[in-house]
């Protein structure tokens, strides 16, 4: 695929004929790199890139990335390292739904609407992902093998006066309900998925990914590896510091990269 390469500097095969330095190799896939040095920065500047290479002018050009009808578009993905923190999981979903969807989250407010649902506040049109892994017994049309597993991306495609409509690639034409007083537990069985972590990501392609990278922390190569092989297009890398730094490192067999080489590591969830 197209990023194999840039891949493979965290594969522990050899380099590619010819590449003297790492940075060569991001260079010639046309792999971006943008700097921060905010952590207040970081969503700004991620927002501005998604709404110029996904050409986002309303509510509903966003949408038309996300959805067609009951069908999800895997048009591209946001990757981060970790579920918490001002640059993880949780809060990123929280600041890209809020900023695109802010005409669906008004019109929930109406008296005949379902209020938006959960901690997350989730929206018809909103891209889910399966928290649990089990059987769903409110499932249209009935199955007695409708089981979601955990990680798997999914819409909110409808909501009723009592419960939320969720569709998943593996059922199609299948919608399994979910009542809101399941999300009041510890753990909901949906999330919202625009950002994902880079477990989660593994194994899914997307045209465009957007990683983010934090400002502190260590991640193993083969977890590099992983976010880097899942974009088929372009890939976007929002990263402290500047970008040279991204490749200091020396011992590319090490599993581990150490306090060191920090700055790559993060770069690794950014892609994904």
């Amino acid at each position: 695929m197209l990023f194999r390469s840039v891949a493979d500097w965290f594969s522990g095969r050899p380099l590619p004929a010819g590449a003297s330095e790492a940075r060569d190799v991001p260079e010639r896939f046309g792999v971006r790199f943008v700097s921060w040095s905010r952590v207040g920065d970081v969503s700004k500047r991620l927002i501005e890139a998604m709404t110029v290479s996904l050409e986002l002018e309303t509510e509903a050009d966003f949408m038309a990335t996300v959805s067609i009808g009951d069908t999800l578009m895997y048009r591209w993905q946001i990757l981060a390292p970790y579920r918490g923190g001002n640059l993880g999981v949780d809060e990123l979903n929280h600041r890209i739904q809020r900023h695109f969807r802010k005409k669906a989250r008004e019109e929930a407010r109406a008296p005949e609407r379902m209020p938006p649902v959960g901690p997350e506040g989730l929206l018809v049109g909103d891209k889910v992902v399966a928290v649990r892994s089990g059987r769903r017994l409110d499932v249209v049309p009935a199955s007695s093998s409708a089981s979601l597993s955990a990680g798997e991306l999914g819409l909110i495609a409808a909501e009723k006066p009592w419960k939320l409509e969720a569709c998943f690639g593996r059922y199609p034409g299948t919608r399994f309900g979910f009542l809101p007083e399941e999300f009041a537990e510890e753990r909901s069985p949906v999330a919202l998925a625009y950002v994902l972590s880079v477990r989660w990501g593994q194994g899914l392609r997307h045209p465009i990914v957007y990683l983010v990278v934090p400002d502190k922390g260590t991640l193993t190569r083969e977890m590099i590896y992983a976010a880097l092989t899942t974009s088929t297009e372009r890939v976007v890398v929002f990263h402290p510091g500047h970008s040279d730094d991204l490749f200091q490192h020396e011992d590319r067999k090490s599993t581990r990269l150490n306090s060191s080489h920090t700055v790559i590591s993060y770069a690794v969830f950014c892609l994904k």
